[in-house]
This record gives C-alpha cells, structure tokens and sequence, in this order.
C-alpha cells in the first residue's frame, strides 16, 4: 500500500537519500514545505515532492523519483494528489519546476508531460564557472579597491541604508525583505562604500559546493567590476578551487563584467516546466490547454 507522509523538520530516514541536504536544512528551518510517499507493501520509498509557494505559484523546490518507480502509475498519482491539493486551495497560479540543464530534467520528463505540464526554455540563463577557471585570470591580480568591503565588517546601520539605496533604484535587483542576512557568506560578499553613503553590494550564499551570486547592485556599473574582483580573491582564498560559482544573468551588464573577467565561463539556459490551473467551480483538477509553441 502506498501512504503520503507530511515531512516536517525531522526528515525520515526513509526519505533521507531523496532529498539533498541543502533542501532538508530548509524544511528544518520551516523555509520548504515536502510530501513524501511510501511503498508499505515493499518497503521502500516512492518519491519526495519538496515545494513553497513563490508569486503567486506553487514551486517543486525538488522532484525526485526512486528508479523502481519511475514512469508508474504509483509516481504519476503521487505527484498528481499534491497539485489536486495545492489546486483545490484555489489560492495559486499553477505549480512550475526549473531545471538548470537537460540531464537532470530527464528523469522526469515522462511524469512531467502525462501530468500537463509545459516545457519551455525561459529568458534566464546562469553562468558557471570554478575558482580554477579564475584563478589564473588577470582580473585577480588586480589592487583591490579600497572603497570595496567584506560583508562582515558592515554594522547594522550601514546595512539598512544599503537595503534602502537598492530598493529605491529602479532598476531591477533581486533583493527580498526582510534581508536574512544570515542565508549570504559575509566574507565573499562585498559592500562598496563612499565614506558613510552605500554604492554597491554583491551578495554571494553558499550551498554544499556551490558559490551562487545572489545580488547584484552599483548606483557606478563599473564598481560591479572592482566587487567582483574582490568577492572572487577572497572565495580563492576560502574555498577549494572545484568550488563551482554560479552567476544568473540579471542583466546585460553583469553578462558583459562576467565575459570580462573570465572569458572561460560557460553560459546556460534553465528549463521550465509549467502547468496553470483552471477553475471549473466543481474543485476538480484540469490543466490549462497549452498554446501552440
């Protein structure tokens, strides 16, 4: 018999190997919300669904499936039962899932396309590159500039006057408040400053092996540069050197530094995977008619 289980803070040790471990600290800190589905009669997990809602929609933080379980029936109604659920609360959108290349949407491509959902290749595109790729760049042996900081040397006054200049600009930053401070690793993160007035911030978390470029904010475009030089020595200096660094194209301009400073850098698009709910008024369960690509 197949049973759905409600994950919460303490993730089973049944569920354990499914999920990674930067998404079982988030359901511990509450961040995630995750369903689990288990197999009694075999005595074996079928699969984890691990969600929050984000604008207005349903995201699938993560999606795994166990290899037996794979394109069955028992996976299909499994994931199926949650967008009922989360459907019938008619508070959201749809439900949606990124994936950053196609080797890792693979395994669910089947369960995606039977459940109704739309694959399409968004706008948004990630740089990936390691500290080896930018270690021997010229960009590090620059001077660092002594206008730019470490996160961890700014007070608490300096960093509301920070928020305050990025969420007055009017240009688009991703910067969401409250901060939590806390999610960004303060030693590669990087203010700019002149004399007491905020100029700029670089916001960088780390997650397992990754170093992901979370913020992106200069009132000068080229103080963007001096940041980045001075975030990547301090990671050099940090981190070993297969750390993987992640930098999304939040705009022409950052493409533009990143292809400056590390020419060997490597440019790839996410895919989405879409599905919008309809509302028939008898709480049932229908996906949208896709329109033709």
């Amino acid at each position: 018999m197949i049973q759905d289980y409600w994950i919460e803070q303490q993730v089973p040790a049944e569920f354990a190997p499914l999920i990674p471990l930067r998404y079982a600290k988030g359901i511990e800190a509450g961040d995630f919300l995750a369903v689990g589905a288990y197999d009694s009669w075999d005595d074996e997990p079928v699969g984890v669904i691990v969600f929050r809602e984000q604008e207005g929609w349903m995201e699938l933080v993560w999606l795994h499936i166990s290899d037996a379980y794979r394109e069955s029936e028992d996976a299909l109604r499994f994931v199926q039962r949650r967008l009922e659920a989360t459907e019938k609360a008619g508070m959201l959108n749809g439900a949606f899932i990124d994936f950053a290349d196609e080797q890792e949407e693979e395994p669910m491509a089947w369960l995606l396309q039977t459940l109704g959902f739309r694959k399409d290749i968004v706008s948004n595109q990630v740089y990936e590159l390691t500290l080896a790729d930018v270690k021997d760049t010229e960009a590090l042996h620059r001077q660092p500039s002594k206008n730019v900081r470490s996160l961890h040397t700014i007070n608490e006054e300096f960093r509301r006057k920070l928020v305050k200049a990025v969420l007055v600009d009017e240009r688009p930053v991703p910067l969401a408040t409250p901060v939590d401070w806390s999610a960004f690793d303060e030693n590669i993160s990087v203010v700019y400053m002149n004399e007491t007035e905020p100029q700029g911030m670089l916001l960088f978390e780390c997650r397992e092996k990754d170093l992901i470029f979370s913020c992106a904010w200069a009132s000068d475009p080229k103080d963007l540069v001096s940041m980045l030089v001075v975030a990547l020595q301090q990671a050099e200096q940090r981190l070993p050197e297969d750390t993987a660094i992640l930098i999304p194209v939040l705009s022409d301009r950052v493409a533009g530094i990143v292809e400056k400073l590390v020419p060997t850098a490597t440019c790839r698009s996410i895919h989405e995977w879409s599905l919008g709910f309809t509302n028939h008024g008898d709480g049932g369960w229908v996906p949208l008619e896709q329109p033709e690509p």
